[in-house]
């Protein structure tokens, strides 16, 4: 899959943003969301000195969440998970790796809630937990990618940051409004899961994904309907 996955979503993404103006956003009190998309991901090695990166191929991810909405609704609290499978080529064999990621996020709108069907961008802040499923045993060593991985150390905390828009009411089912969430973001692994076997240390890990999600948006802000 070519290293250009992303484009499309994220053009389309700032695209939307720009043509937002001062249209008002969702009025809803908590959102639940599913959705998937694009990741794709830094190589584990990046500043290292090893002659072969340590590079996932880019591809699928799915993803869910749940939101829920203070005061006049510009500051939103979620909670998110997401996961991955992914092909690592080392030396003549292909791995098939599982990464995880949980996180939780201040979500911010520019603008407060408001009872008109519209779009509404907002910013995401957070930290979380990336788990790359290199499983537990002895250490191994990457000599042509000048890595080596301990044999335990799986999770890395991550910085999550994130760019989107809300879009709709779209439908309703059994009295449920649906909405649609675009977002692109970044789930920053301050450490690699390897270490070098000598020189400096590995640069953090980029996790970046593009993601459409259905939303069922529930209560309302401010007392709304």
């Amino acid at each position: 899959m070519p290293r250009n996955l992303l484009h499309i979503p994220i053009v389309t993404a700032v695209a939307l943003l720009a043509a937002v103006g001062e249209a008002a956003s969702q009025d809803f009190r908590t959102a639940i969301g599913y959705g998937g998309g694009a990741v794709a991901i830094t190589p584990l090695n990046a500043g290292g000195q090893g002659s072969e990166e340590l590079r996932f191929e880019p591809g699928w991810i799915i993803a869910a969440h749940i939101e829920h909405r203070f005061g006049n609704g510009w500051l939103g609290l979620r909670a998110q998970g997401a996961y991955t499978q992914r092909p690592l080529a080392i030396a003549d064999s292909t791995l098939a790796i599982n990464v995880w990621f949980a996180d939780a996020e201040f979500v911010l709108r520019p603008f407060g809630a408001g009872s008109a069907r519209g779009v509404s961008p907002f910013v995401s802040l957070g930290a979380g937990l990336i788990k790359y499923g290199f499983g537990r045993g002895r250490p191994v060593e990457i000599v042509q990618a000048n890595a080596r991985y301990d044999g335990a150390s799986e999770h890395r905390w991550a910085a999550v940051l994130g760019l989107g828009l809300d879009m709709g009411p779209v439908l309703e089912i059994q009295e449920t409004p649906l909405g649609l969430r675009l977002e692109v973001g970044d789930h920053i692994a301050l450490d690699s899961p390897f270490e070098p076997i000598s020189g400096p240390r590995f640069s953090p890990v980029h996790n970046m994904r593009a993601t459409l999600s259905v939303v069922s948006l529930v209560g309302g802000v401010g007392g709304a309907p």
